[in-house]
């Protein structure tokens, strides 16, 4: 007899549900394998909060710590104490006050240095026509216009020409 439900069938048996695959899904395995690392490390740490609380030996500070080793060191004499240091609490709610004393002013800055003058000022731009330090010098003008310092005659000084 053959099943309304799956007519494609033909006779052969119904496929189960719950197969094994042939090779298991790796993602799968590592999701579940971290997330049983992740519980039990949750787990450890409320562990360890909850038994360090305070009444166990991990709790407890020894009261004085011995200094020095070796055979120098005296084994039972406790550490130099200092005594605690008492500050005098300011008057409350009177009328005046006491000043103990005003602070000095601050010492006056040094004078600063005059900056040297220097011995050849240096133009910002070039002006087209006027003369210039060196020969082969390549510049610009204010309106961003490439010139170059030379001299058409070996005789007359160098001046800024344009380069086009």
């Amino acid at each position: 007899m053959q099943r309304a439900a799956f007519p494609e069938l033909h006779g052969r048996p119904r496929p189960r549900r719950h197969r094994r695959q042939a090779e298991p899904d790796r993602v799968l395995i590592g999701l579940k394998i971290a997330t049983f690392l992740a519980a039990a490390g949750l787990i450890g740490v409320i562990i360890l909060l909850a038994s360090a609380g305070g009444n166990g030996a991990a709790g407890r500070v020894p009261a004085q710590q011995r200094i020095g080793s070796g055979d120098d060191a005296r084994p039972n004499e406790p550490a130099p104490t200092t005594p605690p240091t008492v500050i005098e609490p300011p008057a409350m709610r009177t009328e005046t006050s006491y000043i103990a004393g005003t602070p000095p002013p601050p010492p006056p800055p040094p004078p600063k240095r005059p900056r040297p003058p220097t011995t050849s000022p240096d133009p910002q731009f070039a002006v087209i026509g006027e003369r210039c330090p060196q020969r082969g010098m390549f510049y610009f003008t204010k309106d961003r216009q490439p010139v170059m310092c030379y001299s058409p005659t070996p005789n007359e000084p160098p001046t800024w020409r344009p380069v086009f």
